[in-house]
């Protein structure tokens, strides 16, 4: 019989498995979602209600549906999907620090989205 402690972790490490597997899946569209997560995290993107489709916030392009909404929406299951790997493959890195290119583990074909997203 599991104890709660076994069971918290085992929840906790599927809930982390999974949002990796996530992001592993997004790295390979990370080129043309850069910007997209961009554009998120200033707050010029929302998610329609009616339809579910990202959309511009401001502007002449304001509540014209996105470029890469197909992808995004292809990409991730839910806004709150879109929004996790924005927060972490989005995120900005300090100039004096240039950003490295994550290589594959060793012995694999997948990248490391640790190593990416430090």
């Amino acid at each position: 019989m599991k104890t709660a402690t076994a069971t918290a972790l085992t929840t906790i490490r599927r809930i982390a498995i999974g949002k990796a597997n996530r992001l592993q899946r997004a790295h390979k569209h990370l080129p043309l979602l850069r910007p997209a997560f961009a554009e998120w995290a200033a707050g010029e993107i929302y998610v329609c209600k009616k339809t579910g489709t990202f959309r511009y916030r401001f502007g002449d392009l304001s509540k014209s549906v996105t470029g890469w909404d197909a992808l995004a929406r292809e990409v991730f299951a839910t806004p709150e999907e879109f929004a996790f790997a924005a927060m972490v493959l989005g995120a900005e890195k300090p100039m004096a620090l240039p950003a490295k290119k994550a290589a594959p583990a060793a012995g694999s074909q997948r990248v490391n989205v640790v190593d990416l997203a430090a």
